[in-house]
């Protein structure tokens, strides 16, 4: 009995390790973004808050089924302390009718060049009306231009866990 007890727990424990390492995403993405920026503000003495957007491109695959996007994405950061707290809303335009809605955030040293947040599934349209779910991304800094600093560059990727009614 306490053999059949035992075997139990350490199944139990094998089987819940499996499950807690995996993610279950099931789409994946790469993009690459035009950034701009407008002037910092002040509020008050600090933070100072950064508004933006970014128009990004590139490529990603859900269920097994490649697509090719882009996105419209308002971003806003407020800069506390020396580190960036990051937000951004973005529209994935998906062949046609297909739209994704998410939302972005990160964490940052000023001076990082390249970073990982999480993503929320704020719902969408033709394949992915009502969907829902979350996941992460990379992103790293692709430069900025060197005339005019509130225009820059960015690529990564992101793997997401998208849930359908």
């Amino acid at each position: 009995m306490k053999k059949i007890i035992l075997s139990l727990f350490f199944a139990s424990i094998l089987a819940t390790t499996s499950i807690a390492g995996s993610h279950a995403y099931n789409a994946s993405g790469n993009f690459r973004c035009i950034q701009h920026f407008g002037p910092a503000q002040m509020m008050g003495q600090m933070p100072s808050h950064i508004n933006g957007e970014f128009r990004c491109a590139g490529e990603m695959e859900f269920n097994g089924k490649k697509m090719i996007d882009s996105s419209h994405c308002v971003v806003s950061n407020i800069v506390t302390n020396g580190r960036g707290s990051f937000t951004g809303t973005c529209r994935n335009y998906s062949g046609g009718k297909t739209t994704l809605y998410i939302r972005f955030t990160d964490s940052f040293a000023l001076q990082d060049q390249s970073g990982e947040g999480e993503i929320i599934i704020l719902g969408g349209e033709g394949d992915f009306k009502g969907a829902t779910g979350s996941g992460v991304f990379t992103w790293n800094s692709a430069g900025n231009d060197p005339n005019d600093s509130s225009w820059g560059m960015a690529y990564g990727s992101s793997k997401m866990k998208i849930v359908l009614p």
